[in-house]
């Protein structure tokens, strides 16, 4: 669609809402049963998780996101939903960190020998401080599931559907490229049956697990790995883009001109891919131009009117090459020409009020606009030849 059509009134694209994600791990087992199941982090005494969930998992993600919320399956094994009646676990602490310096060389959970998993031998962990870094406490307090907040497995085969998303009071700003550790720190559920989950074995560090049976567990603590890691989903909401392409607190010619460097280019949202096709084109141009700053093509200043300062700037443009929308350009073609011409022409007087003398004597004759133009542009080319 062109620019010339968008300006005549066409409906364009508006700015996207936030994007809801949702990542399982270990991604294989999006929509597979997996090989195993656990109680993990749903224990009857106290206890203390470190849930290891490794970068590759969330490798599509082009841009850092916050991550909301996670959710649990139950295993194919599970006969019905869980549970069956509302209950409340009276502390349920969720963090999220990344691996440690020395944890993310390994790819994997350290152990007291410093080596893998070789012949079976059951390794005892290094302390859990060791273990993380940067933790941020993202939930804390009671927990509350209502019946059956886990549905049941439609086939014997599974798997489960996601059960219902544990939402998080602060979000956790994720990177792309780190590992994911979900730290779970949880009173216990007391006399309520353990729910059994979906797990996902060992498997060389990409799903790691380690607990301790206490909830007052300090970096010191050392705890036991456990060989079954729940299968989970993480819920990421990346925010709408702003538009403020050069981040300088205001929209204005210049993040267009960010537009226009990376047209036909494979960007991020921050480059001006702003309807998030993973292309720059002239969508993302109209979209800044109408929903983000506000106003109509043929408005060369982004001023929020298109008035005779546009006018203005078009004649001093009119006929040259590669000048950009900033010098009237409109259609982005390359060229100011008739094209451009009448782009301004459809959205002149735009933004201003009926008492302007510009509005009252301009708007009803958009022809007049054309005559302007032709008129300043002619002037312009005869004190141009004058020069040469």
């Amino acid at each position: 669609m062109s620019a010339f059509a968008l300006a005549a009134g066409v409906a364009h694209a508006q700015l996207p809402p936030p994007i809801v994600l949702s990542f399982v791990a270990p991604t294989e087992l999006e929509s597979a049963e997996g090989p195993t199941s656990t109680s993990g982090p749903f224990l009857s005494s106290p206890s203390t998780w470190l849930l290891r969930y490794d970068s590759t998992y969330f490798d599509t993600l082009a841009v850092p996101a916050p991550i909301t919320g996670v959710s649990f399956r139950l295993d194919a094994a599970s006969a019905a939903a869980w549970p069956a009646a509302g209950f409340t676990i009276a502390d349920f602490e969720l963090s999220l960190a990344t691996s440690s310096a020395a944890a993310a060389a390994k790819g994997e959970f350290l152990n007291d020998r410093d080596n893998d998993f070789e012949n079976g031998d059951l390794f005892t962990p290094r302390p859990l401080g060791e273990q993380i870094d940067d933790a941020h406490l993202v939930h804390d307090g009671p927990l509350t599931f209502n019946a059956a907040d886990f549905p049941a497995p439609a086939s014997p085969t599974g798997p489960a559907p996601l059960g219902v998303f544990i939402e998080f009071d602060t979000p956790y700003a994720y990177i792309p490229g780190e590992d994911l550790i979900l730290q779970v720190r949880s009173t216990g559920l007391g006399t309520q049956p353990a729910p059994l989950l979906d797990a996902a074995p060992y498997a060389n560090g990409e799903v790691d697990a380690i607990v301790a049976n206490t909830f007052d567990a300090t970096p010191d603590t050392v705890g036991d790995f456990v060989f079954e890691t729940p299968v989970a989903a993480f819920r990421f909401e990346i925010p709408p883009v702003t538009g403020d392409l050069n981040a300088d607190g205001n929209i204005t010619i210049e993040d267009l001109q960010v537009i226009e460097e990376n047209f036909g280019f494979d960007k991020t949202p921050e480059q001006g891919d702003l309807n998030l096709d993973t292309v720059i084109d002239v969508a993302d141009a109209t979209i800044l131009i109408y929903d983000v700053a506000g106003t109509v093509f043929g408005d060369a200043d982004l001023s929020g009117t298109v008035d005779t300062s546009d006018l203005a700037i078009m004649a001093a443009n009119f006929g040259l090459d590669a000048v950009g929308y900033a010098r009237a350009d409109f259609t982005f073609d390359g060229v100011v020409d008739t094209r451009d011409l009448a782009v301004l022409a459809a959205g002149f007087g735009f933004g201003l009020s009926d008492t302007s003398p510009i509005a009252a004597a301009a708007v009803p004759e958009p022809g007049g606009v054309v005559a302007v133009v032709t008129g300043l542009s002619a002037a312009t080319l005869r004190r141009r030849r004058v020069n040469i």
